[in-house]
């Protein structure tokens, strides 16, 4: 309890939540995107709970946290849908974290962190954001995938694309005083 004798963020809900997390039943959380469910727009966390988490790659002391808010395609113009090639993306993610066999033909790679994708994260890191399990907290933005072009450059381009447009309308407007001149009138 703080202070003042409220719980501490998220009241209840968070204290139920730290104890989760400090039990270690949190295995993963994965970030879905909005308009998924027809029985709400918002977007949701799915929580994967593991009661051993030694078993395939030990997982002790970590959570996976999975971003797939930028998945899927409408479906009409409320609705969304996520493609098979996303869903086998994020399951893949989860079972190579887990370290669990995959389907035969299917390669499995080792479990790694993947900028604006998925991240683990330790129960002191969870603990110092104060057990808060928002994977867009944690997982790192991907920086060269949403690196702003440098303006300069970018302004630099666009004069010399509409110096060279001024340049092309000069020449047309004399090709067409030209035509013009030498049109006959009866």
């Amino acid at each position: 309890m703080l202070a003042n004798g409220s719980l501490t963020v998220g009241g209840r809900e968070g204290e139920i939540r730290r104890r989760i997390v400090e039990a270690d039943l949190v295995d993963g959380i994965i970030a879905l995107p909005a308009r998924l469910f027809y029985s709400t727009a918002i977007p949701v966390c799915l929580w994967l709970l593991a009661r051993d988490k030694a078993s395939g790659r030990d997982r002790r002391g970590k959570v996976l946290m999975i971003d797939a808010r930028d998945m899927g395609a409408m479906l009409d113009r409320t609705h969304l849908a996520l493609r098979p090639e996303e869903l086998a993306e994020i399951a893949g993610i989860y079972h190579a974290w887990r370290g669990a066999p995959v389907s035969e033909g299917m390669s499995q790679k080792p479990y790694a962190d993947v900028p604006g994708r998925c991240c683990a994260v330790d129960l002191p890191t969870l603990a110092e954001h104060e057990f808060i399990l928002a994977p867009t907290r944690h997982v790192r933005p991907a920086e060269a995938a949403n690196a702003a072009p440098d303006f300069a450059e970018q302004f630099a381009a666009l004069r010399r694309d509409l110096l060279d447009q001024i340049d092309r309308a000069a020449a047309l407007d004399r090709e067409i005083a030209d035509a013009l001149a030498r049109v006959e009138v009866p």
